[in-house]
């Protein structure tokens, strides 16, 4: 039954997708000298990846000599579909196949592999010390950030 959701996830994105797909967008929303199939390939599929994934690229030092190398679309395309769809259905299947896992009881009436509870809630302590070691500086602010709105960041050269 685990394969059942496997199916309807990628089953609906590709409907989701083709949906999106034909919603053409209007002329003006779409970049110059780029078709409509371009700018959806780029800005909505991929979106935030395509950058990524084209930073990436044109730091190898193949690109450097040859500005259209023949990998690049493919590299393109696996890893901006690995990081924006695939990782993230793939940790979520993992997460939820092991937390069914957990909510399985055992004969004596304990769940989250038939530990002690006094183990289970040292378990769940635990990271909620560690999260709130992660938030509370988040909130509690004792001198305020300098500004950087007027730095240009460049990513054309590698910092030594």
């Amino acid at each position: 039954m685990m394969w059942l959701g496997i199916v309807l996830f990628w089953g609906i994105m590709c409907i989701v997708t083709t949906i999106t797909f034909f919603m053409k967008p209007k002329d003006e929303q779409k970049e110059e000298g780029m078709t409509w199939a371009e700018d959806w390939y780029k800005n909505i599929f991929f979106y935030g990846a395509y950058e990524l994934a084209d930073e990436i690229a044109k730091r190898s030092k193949t690109f450097k000599t040859d500005p259209n190398p023949c990998w690049y679309p493919i590299f393109i395309f696996w890893w901006a579909f690995s990081i924006k769809y695939f990782v993230p259905w793939a940790l979520f299947s993992l997460m939820m196949w092991n937390f069914k896992a957990d909510l399985d009881f055992d004969e004596f009436g304990r769940s989250y592999g038939s530990y002690h509870p006094a183990w289970q809630v040292i378990g769940f302590i635990y990271p909620l010390i560690g999260l709130i070691v992660f938030i509370v500086p988040i909130f509690v602010v004792t001198t305020p950030e300098e500004c950087y709105k007027d730095t240009k960041i460049t990513f054309d050269e590698e910092e030594h």
